[in-house]
């Protein structure tokens, strides 16, 4: 009996993932690690999810990242009226809200 191929010509061409087992190589490990930490992060209630955003926002508030060094640069071009506290908290939150967006993201 021979095969009926159901695929389009145009289908024939796309992109058809499959696993292969060379992704269980020591070199893919840590993507496993952070596959299982968003499947973590996704089971997590979203009151906790917004903790844990709010400790890593906390967190990369306090390194010296160029990112971070742009943002206040930006928030202080922005809002010369503001004070520096005022334009601290906008940070604050919005690194707050970005966190909890890629925490919900993995979910």
């Amino acid at each position: 009996m021979r095969k009926v191929c159901l695929m389009s010509s145009a289908e024939k061409h796309l992109y058809n993932p499959t696993f292969e087992w060379r992704f269980l190589l020591p070199k893919y490990w840590l993507t496993w690690l952070g596959v299982f930490f968003a499947l973590l992060i996704a089971y997590l209630p979203v009151c906790w999810r917004d903790k844990l955003a709010s400790w890593i926002a906390c967190r990369l508030l306090h390194t010296k990242s160029g990112a971070l060094k742009r943002a206040r640069i930006n928030l202080e071009q922005c809002f010369p009226d503001k004070s520096l506290e005022e334009r601290e908290t906008l940070l604050k939150e919005a690194f707050k809200r970005q966190r909890s967006f890629s925490l919900r993201m993995a979910s």
